[in-house]
């Protein structure tokens, strides 16, 4: 009911000004519901406007339908920049209208998944946005399965040459590569707004608090959670 009253845009409840579009047909009602009254990630969105200033350049891995990027860009001071990563193809359309509208800098929306171990990956596709997944093969999956290209944190990086820049992260336990494999992407990382999950790499288990020391020993310094939802801040970052 809601995606047909609001077809050309979902209204945010909570956040009054910000209407958001979707395709139904991609996006499952209990998404559609959580947006219109304002529960779609809601703690990155109190985040952002309680601590995010716009003063630096951004690159945002796991874009989704670009909501989380639409407040980030509502913020953003007109020279900076956005750098959108998302894997799936077929949100896309829909976050690069969300983003434009609200959007005060520039940006970027790079379809591409965050990989260190090749130049493709296999994705799963979920209706729920939130649970498209990158797997190991064919079959592990009964979702719909796309072969994407991939990035690392450090190629982007370098790509857009950027001096300093603000992560904002939510990729469902994928952020473990890039936390192992990229220290170097994270030397220039001025501050990181993240969602942590608990996964496992080659064999390993990997709790929040694990993924949350290994954030804390490249230098930050943690200013605040919600469950989950960390803040991170590093006072000296190295270009």
């Amino acid at each position: 009911m809601i995606s047909k009253l609001y077809s050309k845009g979902i209204p945010d409840l909570r956040w009054r000004g910000f209407r958001f579009v979707v395709n139904p047909k991609r996006v499952n009602k209990r998404i559609i519901s959580s947006i219109f009254f304002g529960f779609y990630e809601s703690a990155e969105v109190r985040f952002i406007h309680k601590y995010f200033n716009g003063e630096t350049d951004v690159v945002e891995l796991g874009g989704s339908l670009g909501i989380v990027s639409a407040h980030i860009g509502s913020m953003l001071h007109s020279n900076k920049k956005l750098f959108i990563v998302e894997p799936n193809p077929e949100l896309i359309a829909a976050a690069t209208q969300n983003v434009s509208r609200y959007c005060k800098g520039q940006f970027e929306l790079v379809n591409a998944a965050l990989c260190y171990s090749g130049q493709e990956a296999a994705l799963s596709i979920s209706t729920n946005n939130t649970a498209s997944q990158l797997v190991n093969g064919n079959g592990a999956s009964n979702h719909e399965i796309r072969y994407v290209e991939t990035i690392t944190l450090s190629k982007l990086i370098k790509g857009r040459n950027l001096k300093e820049y603000s992560l904002v992260c939510d990729i469902e336990g994928a952020e473990v590569d890039f936390l192992i494999n990229d220290h170097e992407a994270l030397q220039c990382c001025r501050e990181i707004l993240i969602e942590l999950h608990d996964t496992s790499y080659n064999g390993k288990d990997y709790s929040v608090s694990d993924l949350a020391n290994l954030i804390l020993q490249q230098g930050f310094k943690r200013i605040h959670n919600e469950g989950p939802v960390f803040l991170f801040r590093k006072e000296n970052c190295k270009n």
